[in-house]
């Protein structure tokens, strides 16, 4: 299982900055900011029990699972 800071590594490895985390069951997803626009495109996922990195965009909601907690950072 991945824990949050090499979820956090894993996710700027992407070359972004970061700005707030969602904690979900099965993933963290890192959103970060381009201009004044945010869209799904514009959040990284990456899996806890693989440590695998996405765009949002190519994740299911369902595969996320509940939502724990987001905070900035």
């Amino acid at each position: 299982m991945i824990k949050f800071e090499k979820a956090r590594e894993l996710a700027q490895s992407r070359k972004v900055l970061l700005d707030t985390v969602s904690e979900y069951d099965n993933a963290y997803v890192f959103s970060y900011s381009k201009g004044l626009k945010l869209t799904m495109s514009d959040e990284v996922v990456v899996l806890k029990d693989s440590g695998a990195v996405y765009l949002r965009n190519q994740i299911k909601e369902e595969q996320l699972g509940k939502l724990i907690n987001t905070v900035s950072i």
